[in-house]
């Protein structure tokens, strides 16, 4: 795995190489953050060098340079069968098979000392706004304060990755209440 401030040069590398992938910025209390995705890329494209990582990974950044990895979403994952990389797989050693909610992906984030939610691709995005909205009521107070301990560079550093699902958030499935549920989480800085 690669180290932060590697994988940002990486990354902004490969928004210059390939048109598939780009960089959004986004300002939230005079603080710059860099949002690498990908659009309409193919699978040659992901085997480029960071291309699996550009899949909403966050850095705040200062005049263009870097100050920390702030987010990191899970890296881009493809549907069984979809190419070589998802063919002859070994189902022996699978250990857990879960739901596949359908929503918009939440990740945390720490912004000037407190817990703060992104989607894949924006700071602002109604999902967003929502989430956070959800995250806020008094009935949620154990899971902001898990979230936050977590999240917390200072306690364990870690981006907990959650989907968004509401009435309001339809995609495909209809849901009866909002929900964040929990899919994953990965160390901020060492992505493990």
């Amino acid at each position: 795995m690669k180290e932060p401030l590697e994988l940002f040069t990486t990354l902004t590398n490969l928004t210059k190489q390939s048109e598939a992938f780009y960089v959004t910025e986004q300002v939230l209390d005079d603080v710059t953050y860099w949002i690498f995705l990908y659009r309409l890329a193919s699978y040659s494209d992901f085997l480029l060098p960071g291309a699996l990582e550009a899949r909403g990974i966050m850095f705040e950044v200062k005049d263009g340079k870097f100050v920390r990895l702030a987010s990191r979403p899970p890296h881009k994952f493809f549907n069984l069968g979809e190419n070589p990389i998802t063919l002859d797989l070994n189902y022996a050693d699978v250990e857990e098979v879960m739901v596949k909610e359908d929503g918009s992906l939440i990740s945390t984030y720490w912004h000037n000392g407190e817990l703060r939610l992104k989607t894949k691709g924006s700071l602002f995005s109604p999902q967003c706004v929502d989430a956070m909205n959800y995250l806020n009521k008094p009935e949620n107070s154990d899971l902001k304060g898990l979230l936050s301990y977590l999240t917390n560079p200072e306690e364990k550093g870690i981006t907990v990755n959650l989907e968004w699902v509401s009435p309001s958030n339809r995609i495909v499935l209809p849901y009866q209440k909002s929900s964040l549920v929990i899919l994953n989480m990965r160390y901020t800085e060492s992505g493990d």
